[in-house]
């Protein structure tokens, strides 16, 4: 499902302006000029931005208000409706949509899906339609328009799932991933090498925690505690 919503969104992708995150992966804020104090918004009033009696659509990501008023999936019976005139930063990674979904901690996901959420920010960031309104006070921003200590900690997790890409990375190198086929009653996982075999192994970026490697049969097994492999089936 997220999937589905990433590629439908990114359709309607433009070119950049603005850059938010940086190459540490830490946050940038907005640049102002010295007479642009940037605006503080507050929930009763990004609650009403939902297109109602010709009102203009806001929503909100990780405590950044955009108007996408010119979105056309956004107004009543648009499919991102969800998310007008409210923070539901969690459900841009879990493709959740409903009350629980749209309310979900962001600081019970797990680093790679903060990173889908920043990730989704930096869209409306570089979108030339969708304008930047200011910061929404509660969770992420206080009262006067600072990263809360919630916030800071979403930065933290920003950067644990980077170094997990390139843990990824270099498992990927070393182990090649196996094929999967389905079968009526199971899956059933080959590898294109027919002398390696497919093991469960740890997976830094999957959200299952676990991904199917391949491995010559005597490092499958000199390496089975170490590594913690697991077989699908019979070799």
């Amino acid at each position: 499902m997220t999937i589905i919503f990433t590629l439908a969104l990114w359709f309607v992708s433009a070119s950049s302006s603005e850059v938010e995150i940086g190459s540490d992966g830490g946050f940038i804020e907005p640049t102002v000029d010295s007479d642009d104090v940037t605006r503080l918004i507050f929930p009763e009033e990004l609650a009403a931005k939902t297109g109602k009696d010709g009102e203009d659509i806001w929503l909100s990501i990780l405590g950044k208000v955009f108007d996408v008023t010119s979105g056309k999936y956004y107004g009543s019976q648009g499919g991102y409706k969800h998310f007008s005139g409210r923070d539901g930063s969690s459900a841009f990674a879990s493709g959740n949509f409903d009350e629980n979904g749209m309310n979900q901690d962001t600081l019970t996901l797990t680093p790679n899906q903060i990173q889908e959420i920043v990730q989704w920010r930096e869209f409306y960031v570089e979108h030339e339609e969708y304008k930047f309104m200011g910061h929404l006070y509660g969770k992420y921003y206080d009262n006067d328009a600072k990263p809360t200590s919630a916030l800071k900690t979403i930065e933290g997790m920003l950067a644990i799932a980077k170094e997990n890409i390139e843990k990824e990375k270099k498992s990927n190198a070393s182990y090649a991933r196996c094929n999967m086929r389905h079968r009526s009653n199971r899956s059933e996982y080959k590898c294109q090498n027919p002398k390696k075999v497919p093991r469960k192994m740890k997976s830094w970026t999957m959200d299952s925690g676990t991904r199917c490697a391949c491995f010559n049969i005597d490092d499958a097994k000199s390496m089975e505690k170490e590594l913690a492999l697991e077989i699908y089936h019979k070799d």
